[in-house]
């Protein structure tokens, strides 16, 4: 069964996601790390989380993926 996240987060560094999955659950927010773009990319397609967050040092060059991941209604 796939997990339903408030947040999503791109970020392959193992230390960074593991500080990002302790606040999330501290503040009482579920959060899913992906370590791939393209896994983040397909999750962010297929759900909405409330929060997307990009590792964009980690994105270098792959930045035509993220576009229009924001979706707003205007």
């Amino acid at each position: 069964m796939r997990q339903i996240a408030d947040i999503i987060a791109f970020e392959p560094d193992l230390l960074f996601s593991s500080r990002i999955d302790s606040a999330a659950a501290k503040a009482g927010f579920t959060v899913v790390v992906f370590d791939t773009l393209d896994e983040f990319l397909k999750e962010a397609e297929q759900s909405t989380p409330e929060v997307a967050v990009v590792n964009l040092d980690a994105a270098v060059g792959k930045f035509s993926g993220l576009e229009g991941l924001a979706r707003t209604p205007s």
